[in-house]
Formats: C-alpha cells, structure tokens, sequence
C-alpha cells in the first residue's frame, strides 16, 4: 500500500497551492485591498477543507473517485467520475501552458513552447514514474526552496528600497461588495483546488492527522501570499501589477543592491518553476489514478504515456499566454472549478443523509 507521511503531504498541499500563485496578484478587482481578499479567501478555502476531510473520514481507504461511485452507484457515479477524471488534466494542461509560456518569453524565446512543455511533462511523468512516495519525499526537500527563495526575494525587495507600503493606502477603501466580487477567484484558485487532495488523503500514514494537516497547508499558503500581494503592490503599485504579465518577475527585476545584487528574474523562474512542477505532478497523478481506477488497471505507470500526451496537446492547444489566463480567469474560475470544488458538500450530505435514513 502506497503511503506518505503528514509532512509529506503538507509540503505537497503548500507547494501546490503557493507554486503558481506566488507569480501574480491575487483578487486584483478589489486594487489595494487585494491582500484582505486573500484572507476571505483562506477562510473560505478552511471551511472547505473541514468538508473535503470530514468526507474523506467516510471513506478513509478511498480516493475521490471511488468515494463518488461508492457514494451514487456506478450508473451516476462512473460519468461524474470521468468528468473529476477530466477537471484534473484540465488544471494539469493550464498550468503547463501557463509555466511553458513564462518560461519560453523570459529566458528560452527561441525554443518552441512544444519542447518547453514537453520538458515539464518528461519532468512530472518521471517523477511519478518513480512513485507516490519519492514524489512525497522530494516535496520536502523542494518546499523550503521555494519558500526560501521567495521570501528572501520579498526581504531584498524592502532592503533595496523598491517597496513603498504608501501604495496600500487607503486601506481597506473598497466596500464590500466589491471584496465579495473579487473572492471567489481566489478562493477557487488555488484553495478550492485542494479538492485534488481527495485523491490522496487515503495514502496518509496518520489518518487522524489529515485534517490538520489540510487546513495548517491552507492557512501557511495563505500567509505566503498575503505578504506576496502586499510587496507586490507596495513594488509596483496596483495600477502597473494588475496590467503586469508576470507581476513577481517584475518585482525580481525591482532587486537592486549595490548593482551587484540584481537581474535575479532567470533564477526567480527556475526557482518558482518548482512550484509549478509539483502542482502539475499533483493532478497529473490525480488523473491517472482515477482512470487506473474506472479502467481496473492495476498498474497505474501504464497510463503515464497516454495520459501525459493527452495533456501535452491540451497545453500546446492553448494559442497564447493571454488567452490562457483568460480561459482560467473568465471560464474556469466562475464555472468549472465552482462545479467540481461544491462536489464533495454534495457527496458528504447524501452520506450523512443515508446514515439517518438507514436504521441501525
């Protein structure tokens, strides 16, 4: 039986959570108030962590999968499932595309965004190829990385004098309706993403221990990216990091000390990249996990090749970094991802509802 540690898993929630967030701001809709929606957001994505654990405590040797067919049968369960099956390749090719595009315009313009990609995806099948537990392994030893790195980014930001907290104010001058507006994008990306996570919590060597494990990974993504949000506009005001492509490549390129400290946004991507990897990896395993299941295959490794092509060309289908984050702002924020996260409140009522109908 596959088995990760509760470190392990918290270094995968974090690292899935933080990796591709930390590159842009957050709840932009509500300009300088945008570090507050973040923290509606966490404490929306808490609550939604109880549910997603207090339904896995159902079913504690399951996958979301299996939870769902166990849960309304093979007739309703089986094409629902294919659908989770397909939100998770879905995210998978988004954040392919996004890291590949990135990637290519800063550093590797000459090289065709198939080859970028196809690397991420070589990247992410060999790890898996490896297995569950080295993927969990590795996360510990590449979260304090990531979080290093960036922080240290943030410190140097302030040092250097590029940082200027005046751009915050007035503070909290947007009214509610407007924080209200700007919340659900957040909430559902990245912390509604942890839906993912039902895919993996039956692999946990300490069971009582997930739930907090789940919400101590949401509330340390949340700190992360409030701080993010808050130097990020404090660098480069809220007017120029909302229209910014990359606003923390921007803020790398701030980093100026003593002109000896500087040009760091080549580093900042192959550091961040990490973060990408793994959230890739994350629901990349999510999908061929879920389709070993529905196919009876026994060995999931087989499905790598087909399932890894398959999002390969989702990605590289994808015309353009604009659209790319069109499409995961305007159609799947609002629509496929509200869908898919609400799921497991559905799935926990019909259990708790056929434990009162059921007579003891």
């Amino acid at each position: 039986m596959l088995r990760i540690s509760k470190y392990q898993l918290f270094c995968l929630m974090v690292l899935f959570q933080f990796g591709t967030t930390a590159l842009f701001v957050l709840g932009a809709k509500a300009n300088q108030d945008a570090w507050f929606v973040i923290i509606l957001a966490m404490a929306a994505g808490l609550v939604l962590n109880v549910i997603y654990t207090e339904l896995y405590k159902q079913y504690p040797n399951d996958t979301l999968v299996e939870i769902i067919i166990k849960v309304l049968g093979k007739g309703l369960g089986t094409p629902l499932a294919f659908l989770v099956i397909f939100y998770f390749i879905h995210i998978a090719a988004h954040n392919i595309a996004e890291f590949s595009y990135i990637i290519q315009s800063t550093f590797l313009p000459r090289t065709p965004f198939i080859v970028v990609a196809g690397i991420f995806v070589l990247a992410a099948g060999y790890i898996l190829f490896l297995g569950v537990e080295v993927f969990g392994r590795t996360s510990e030893v590449m979260l304090p990385i990531v979080v290093v790195f960036v922080l240290s980014v943030y410190v140097l930001v302030y040092i250097s004098g590029a940082a200027d907290l005046g751009e915050l104010q007035p503070v909290l001058a947007s009214d509610w309706r407007t924080l209200l507006k700007a919340l659900p994008q957040v909430e559902n990306a990245p912390f509604g993403e942890t839906v993912v996570f039902l895919m993996y919590f039956c692999y946990a060597d300490d069971k009582q221990a997930v739930q907090k494990v789940a919400l101590g990974a949401v509330f340390m993504t949340g700190v992360l990216l409030v701080i993010g949000t808050i130097t990020i506009i404090a660098t480069l005001g809220i007017a120029y990091a909302t229209i910014a492509a990359v606003p923390f490549l921007s803020v790398l390129q701030a980093i100026n000390i003593s002109d000896i400290l500087t040009n760091l946004d080549s580093l900042g991507v192959s550091i961040i990249s990490i973060g990408g990897l793994y959230k890739m990896a994350t629901v990349y395993f999510a999908g061929i996990s879920g389709m070993a299941t529905l196919l009876n295959f026994k060995q999931k490794k087989w499905l790598l090749i087909p399932v890894g092509l398959f999002i390969l060309w989702l990605a590289v289908s994808m015309p353009s970094f604009t659209f790319q984050r069109f499409l995961g702002q305007e159609v799947s924020t609002p629509y496929i991802h509200i869908m898919f996260q609400s799921m497991p409140v559905l799935l926990l009522c019909i259990c708790i509802l056929k434990k009162l109908v059921t007579p003891v």
